[in-house]
């Protein structure tokens, strides 16, 4: 297994939670100017596949795909949670 590309998957995985959750109208990261949803909806999606293909590239389909939607799912709930913390960061400064 190569970890450049595991890193790569990961990573691609991690931009594409954060593109999603971006572009939740209730998302509490950036406030102060909200995204458009649709284009930052199909980046995550480029994304979310551009993930999936690097971990095709390191294993066989069914383990590439489970590790994808499962690295995809960590991020689309972490990112609420951070997005709270950030808030009450924020408003306690």
């Amino acid at each position: 297994m190569d970890p450049m590309m595991v890193s790569g998957a990961l990573a691609l995985g991690a931009a594409s939670s954060v593109c999603v959750y971006l572009a939740s109208p209730n998302q509490l990261l950036v406030p102060s100017s909200p995204l458009p949803a649709r284009p930052m909806l199909g980046v995550g999606a480029l994304l979310a596949l551009a993930s999936l293909g690097a971990w095709l590239a390191v294993m066989f389909p069914f383990p590439a795909f489970m590790a994808a939607m499962t690295w995809l799912s960590l991020g689309l709930v972490a990112m609420p949670h951070l997005g709270a913390a950030v808030a009450a960061a924020r408003k306690a400064a």
